[in-house]
């Protein structure tokens, strides 16, 4: 999707969440409150992932 893993290459990045109707009001009480809110997610469908363990070692690219 080309987000980066370091949030500091891209500091004008902004993202729109769109939660589920069952998902309480109360559960975002205060985030006003915050300047920046960390979204984890897990992607728990992935059915790739020893493929991605076995060439991340191969990779020669750098994080800045």
């Amino acid at each position: 999707n080309g987000t980066p893993r370091q949030p500091l290459l891209v500091p004008l990045a902004r993202a729109c969440l769109v939660l589920e109707t069952h998902v309480p009001t109360e559960a975002l009480e205060g985030l006003s409150g915050y300047s920046h809110c960390w979204i984890l997610y897990i992607f728990h469908l992935n059915t790739d992932l020893e493929r991605l363990w076995e060439t991340s070692s191969s990779m020669k690219l750098k994080a800045k």
